[in-house]
């Protein structure tokens, strides 16, 4: 079963409507995460199962599942979308972002998902690092049971903070 269109819009500070993006009808969601760069760019990552199309042309058929991350200039135009997990285990990764734009995803790893070459399976937590343009630049794998939920930060000075909670064992 699909859900509804999904829309990412983004205002100015004085409440005016900068630019909205709606995914075709057809793919189905799962609790994206947003952050916007000192320049006003917007990162989304998120899941999907069908199709979708940010701007940048469709991506996808009626079977895939993926997660991705999606750069939007401060106007609205799609930078880049990379792929990060195909056939996801949960949710999508969360982002935080550093100053000059790299940023950080963390979340659960999934079958066959690999970042910088290292596999990231589902019985892992991953802390991966990216520049500006969406390419990894490091990455950290944690054995853990199962993964509850997190939250993510980064300081300006661009240390990472992760906190959240999990079942069973989690080694950091």
């Amino acid at each position: 079963e699909h859900g509804p269109p999904f829309a990412v819009a983004k205002y100015a500070s004085d409440g005016a409507l900068v630019f909205t993006k709606v995914a075709a009808s057809g793919s189905t969601w799962a609790s994206p995460n947003v952050a916007v760069t000192g320049a006003g760019e917007v990162l989304l990552s998120a899941s999907y199962q069908g199709t979708i199309d940010l701007g940048g042309g469709p991506r996808g058929s009626a079977a895939d599942k993926r997660q991705f991350v999606t750069k939007f200039g401060a106007t609205g135009e799609e930078l880049w979308t990379h792929d990060i997990a195909a056939d996801p285990v949960g949710g999508p990764p969360l982002i935080a972002i550093e100053p000059g734009g790299s940023f950080f995803l963390t979340g659960r790893g999934s079958p066959g998902m690999a970042i910088l070459g290292e596999p990231v399976p589902e019985t892992a937590l991953f802390a991966a690092a990216f520049d500006a343009g969406g390419k990894p630049v490091d990455v950290q794998t944690f054995p853990v049971t199962r993964l509850v939920y997190g939250w993510l930060s980064a300081s300006a000075a661009g240390a990472l903070v992760l906190v959240g909670g999990f079942e069973g064992a989690l080694d950091l």
